[in-house]
């Protein structure tokens, strides 16, 4: 079994992870296209390479923007290169989000589906968030599980916003490691783009 913390909202598209929740799944980005087409795009690559592994009874975190924690889940279907859905509705901006995995969403003890729990700047440690999809600890796993359950951190998603920022993403350092928050999809395939040249 393995856990994974995976970005479930792009700029203010709370929608993605509503529809996810609603329709017990989880999905990444980049259109409908194959895999022979974006094969030389190295973060489309870590992105599918990490979902192409996820198995079912492992366990993912929906983590939104910001620090923001939708629910947790365990994965009861694998990735189909042959299914594509799309969770944004036709004519949104990068309204993709169709590759897919069945997730079996937690509905005890974890914020309604307009709802998020708010992460602490000191709760973003022993792990790394570099792209979409991030594996995590049995440790961090429980840490982050724990949080989503803490009902004094929900708040309403309307309420939820990105400060402006620069450069696109926050950077802060936290045990030694450096962690980037997703605000957009824009950000993280350029954040990976970076680390993948180091």
């Amino acid at each position: 079994m393995a856990n994974w913390l995976i970005n479930l909202n792009w700029q203010f598209h709370a929608e993605i992870w509503q529809n996810c929740r609603k329709n017990g799944r989880a999905a990444i980005g980049w259109s409908n296209a194959s895999d022979d087409d974006l094969a030389d795009l190295s973060s489309y690559q870590k992105a599918v390479g990490y979902l192409k592994k996820i198995r079912p009874g492992d366990r993912v975190i929906a983590f939104l923007k910001d620090r923001r924690l939708g629910g947790w889940g365990v994965v009861n279907k694998t990735y189909d290169v042959n299914v594509y859905e799309p969770q944004l509705a036709p004519g949104t901006e990068n309204e993709d989000f169709g590759r897919i995995i069945g997730v079996q969403w937690e509905d005890k003890k974890t914020p309604p589906n307009d709802k998020a729990s708010r992460m602490k700047p000191e709760d973003v440690t022993g792990f790394t968030c570099l792209s979409t999809i991030n594996h995590l600890s049995d440790e961090a796993f429980e840490r982050l599980k724990k949080i989503i359950e803490d009902e004094s951190r929900w708040e309403l998603i309307a309420e939820l916003f990105e400060e402006a920022h620069d450069d696109e993403y926050q950077e802060s350092s936290t045990d030694g490691e450096e962690w980037h928050s997703p605000l957009r999809e824009s950000a993280l395939r350029r954040i990976i783009a970076e680390d993948l040249t180091k």
